[in-house]
C-alpha cells in the first residue's frame, strides 16, 4: 500500500475508482474466455453472502419471538397466536437450510472458478510453467471475488439506501472521511504517532480494513440506536436488516479494496502472464499510476 500514497490531493480517492475500471476490464477479458461459468461463478457468491446475512437474521427472528409473550407486534400482520409455534420451527428449519445453502454455493462458485481457470490456462500457460500456471489461477481467482465483492458492496448499499436513506447517506460520507484520513495519515511526513499508523497501515493493510470495516458496522449501530433515542426510529426487524446488510456490505468493501491492491501490486505479472501490455482500457497508464 505505500506505492499508493502520493504527494497529489484525493489521490487514494481517484486511485481506487481508477482501480475499479482497470479491474473491470481485467475482469471483462478473463470473463470473455467463459461468460457464462464466470457469471455463474459471481452470482454463486454474491448469493452466498446473501445467504450467510440471512443465516444470521432469521435466528434474531426466532429469538424475539421466543423472547416476547404471544405476537410480537412487528409480526402480527401475518402471524397468528395459532401459528407462532410452526413459525418458529418453520425458521429453525430455514436457518439451517440457508446457512447449508450458503456452503454449497461456495462450493459452487469455486468449482466454476477452477474450471474457468483452467480454461485460461489452456490459453495462457506454457508446458513446464508451474509457477506462472499458478500465478494465473490466482489473478482469475482474485479478480472473480474481488467482482464480486463489489457487486455485493452495491447490492448491499441499494439495500440500505432502500431501508433508511439518512443512515446510508450519513454512512457514506463517513467512508469519504476515512478515505480521506487515510490519505493524510499516508502522506504525512510527521513522525511519532503518524509515523506509527503510516508504517502500520502500509504493512498490515489487510488488517486495516477489516478494522475500519468494523468501525463501519458500529457507526451504524450508534446512527440506530441515536434514531430510536432521539427520534422515533424504525421498525425493529428493518433496523435489524440495515444493520446486518452494513456489516455485509462494508466488510465485502473492505475485501475488494484489499483485493484491488493486490491486483494492483501483482499488475506486472499480469501484463506478462496474460499478455496485457497494461490492465486500463485505453492502452496506457497515467502518470499517476507510474509513481
Amino acid at each position: 500500500m505505500n506505492k499508493i500514497a502520493a504527494r497529489k490531493p484525493a489521490f487514494l480517492l481517484r486511485f481506487m475508482l481508477a482501480q475499479a475500471g482497470r479491474q473491470f476490464h481485467l475482469f471483462g477479458v478473463l470473463a470473455g474466455h467463459a461468460r457464462r461459468a464466470t457469471t455463474a461463478a459471481i452470482v454463486a457468491l454474491v448469493s452466498a453472502q446473501f445467504c450467510q446475512m440471512l443465516a444470521l437474521f432469521l435466528p434474531l427472528k426466532v429469538i424475539i419471538m421466543l423472547g416476547s409473550e404471544g405476537v410480537p407486534r412487528y409480526f402480527q400482520s401475518f402471524m397468528s397466536e395459532a401459528s407462532r409455534d410452526s413459525w418458529i420451527l418453520g425458521l429453525v428449519a430455514a436457518t439451517v437450510i440457508v446457512y447449508a445453502l450458503s456452503i454449497v454455493l461456495n462450493l459452487v462458485a469455486n468449482r466454476f472458478i477452477v474450471r474457468v481457470g483452467h480454461r485460461i490456462l489452456a490459453i495462457y500457460s506454457q508446458p513446464g510453467e508451474k509457477q506462472k500456471n499458478k500465478s494465473i489461477r490466482q489473478i482469475h481467482a482474485l479478480t472473480c471475488r474481488s467482482h464480486a465483492n463489489l457487486m455485493m458492496f452495491i447490492l448491499g448499499a441499494i439495500v440500505m439506501l432502500a431501508l433508511n436513506p439518512l443512515i446510508m447517506l450519513i454512512a457514506t460520507l463517513f467512508v469519504v472521511v476515512q478515505v480521506l484520513v487515510t490519505e493524510a495519515i499516508l502522506e504525512s511526513q510527521r513522525g511519532g504517532l503518524a509515523a506509527w499508523l503510516r508504517q502500520g497501515i502500509r504493512k498490515k493493510y489487510t488488517l486495516y480494513l477489516q478494522y475500519l470495516a468494523a468501525a463501519n458496522f458500529l457507526f451504524v449501530f450508534f446512527l440506530l440506536v441515536a434514531d430510536y433515542m432521539l427520534l422515533e426510529g424504525q421498525n425493529i426487524i428493518i433496523a435489524i436488516l440495515t444493520l446486518l446488510m452494513a456489516r455485509r456490505a462494508f466488510q465485502s468493501l473492505g475485501a475488494y479494496i484489499n483485493g484491488s491492491i493486490k491486483l494492483y501490486h501483482d499488475r506486472g505479472k499480469v501484463r506478462q502472464h496474460l499478455k496485457l501490455d497494461t490492465l486500463t482500457p485505453g492502452g496506457t497508464e497515467t502518470g499517476e499510476e507510474a509513481h
